[in-house]
């Protein structure tokens, strides 16, 4: 009944590899964001009644996740009801859990838990970063008050749209590709780990093929921050192979061209401006 068995490591020891590398070390996620799930709370009732801003609020949620993922800003969600027991340390970061973040998106939220504001003020007057995206919260604790707006008129405030959103966090930006005309793909996400003195970067596409009977190329031109070695780990064949790179205003820089059905998985050795 399946007699491509003996075919099937070439699949299977593909995902293996890719496995390896993207369980090690701890993942490199600059940006935390608010779950929006109470605000969509709010609103739980007959469908005659509240299907239509429900759907709104869906559609938000949908959107901002795309933009982040395939805008290449890698993220976390912060989940109101557990943050107040995983918050460690407020300064110019949120340390949340094991992670720690040097931004926090407010996506279209309704309403903040009055723990989070208390968090995030802390966090806001000790340099850290918070973006509110669309109107400032009207409620507290599901309830109608002015607790979030001294935080939201000390915070930066963007439309719920996809350029104010990733304007907003350029700064914390690891990782551009572009495609060869300079626009920014919107078709590729990436996964970047740290790992005992270097980094694991693994890029693939977040899209159907468009044709999945031809595979057309991708010229992309690939930056990371900082300055690394990159070697390619063919995931593939499990060899290791040059790739050519060099270093440009602080960034790694990669010009390569990836199929419909191609993904990228490199070692990134951290070396300094010599490295070239």
């Amino acid at each position: 009944q399946v007699p491509w068995y003996k075919q099937y490591t070439y699949i299977e020891n593909y995902f293996a590899r890719v496995n390896t590398a993207l369980t090690r070390g701890k993942a490199k996620v600059k940006v935390a964001v608010i779950h929006p799930i109470e605000s969509y709370w709010l609103h739980f009732g007959p469908k005659e009644n509240t299907a239509s801003i429900r759907e709104q609020l869906d559609n938000n949620f949908k959107n901002t996740v795309d933009w982040l993922l395939n805008g290449l800003i890698d993220f976390d969600f912060i989940c109101e009801s557990l943050l107040p027991e995983q918050a460690g340390d407020v300064t110019d970061k949120l340390n949340v859990g094991e992670m720690s973040y040097d931004a926090v998106l407010i996506p279209g939220c309704e309403t903040l838990r009055s723990t989070t504001v208390d968090i995030l003020n802390k966090f806001r007057k000790n340099g850290g970063e918070v973006v509110f995206a669309g109107e400032c919260p009207k409620y507290a604790d599901a309830e109608k008050s002015d607790t979030v707006l001294p935080l939201y008129n000390s915070s930066k405030c963007v439309t719920l749209t996809k350029t104010g959103i990733l304007d907003a966090l350029e700064d914390y930006r690891d990782i551009d590709i572009r495609n060869a005309d300079g626009s920014r793909t919107d078709n590729l996400i990436y996964n970047y780990r740290a790992d005992n003195g270097c980094s694991w970067l693994f890029i693939a596409h977040s899209k159907q093929a468009p044709c999945k009977d031809v595979s057309y190329p991708q010229k992309i031109t690939l930056k990371i921050k900082g300055v690394f070695k990159p070697t390619v780990y063919n995931a593939l064949n499990g060899e290791t192979e040059e790739i050519s790179y060099y270093i440009k205003n602080g960034m790694t820089v990669i010009d390569t061209v990836l199929y419909s059905l191609d993904s990228l998985l490199l070692k990134l050795t951290e070396c300094d401006s010599g490295c070239n």
